[in-house]
């Protein structure tokens, strides 16, 4: 048999940019400083530059399609996510957790009348 030459692998590669579409129609939002975009596309959200309309980031998979946007300035929720906070960090998803524990023993585990109990204290 004869031997079969070596693979050789590419070593530099070129950059193709083509242009895809990215809204067809439904629910849009424009950032306060006009520079991002977000908007449906079936029930995946593109992030749109809207200088170049290159998609930024996709957000998606969700049981159902997005009806509404909206963007917050980065100083109103900004400072939650700074490297000083951790402990707040910490102690918020601590507390997500035990309220999804929580919700979901409810759900799945109560009977009627013990849900009945559970709502009453929860209200008061």
């Amino acid at each position: 048999m004869a031997a079969t030459p070596p693979l050789t692998l590419k070593h530099s590669y070129r950059c193709v940019s083509s242009l895809q579409q990215f809204y067809r129609g439904g629910p849009f939002a424009v950032s306060n400083d006009g520079a991002l975009l977000a908007c449906a596309r079936g029930k995946e959200t593109n992030i749109v530059i809207s200088s170049d309309a290159s998609v930024l980031a996709t957000f998606g998979g969700e049981s159902e399609a997005a009806t509404a946007f909206t963007f917050i300035p980065d100083s109103s929720v900004g400072s939650a996510y700074e490297a000083e906070h951790w402990s707040f960090r910490d102690i918020q998803t601590k507390a997500n957790c035990f309220i999804t524990m929580i919700d979901d023993v409810y759900d799945v585990h109560g009977t009627l009348d013990e849900i009945e109990l559970f709502t009453d204290a929860i209200d008061r």
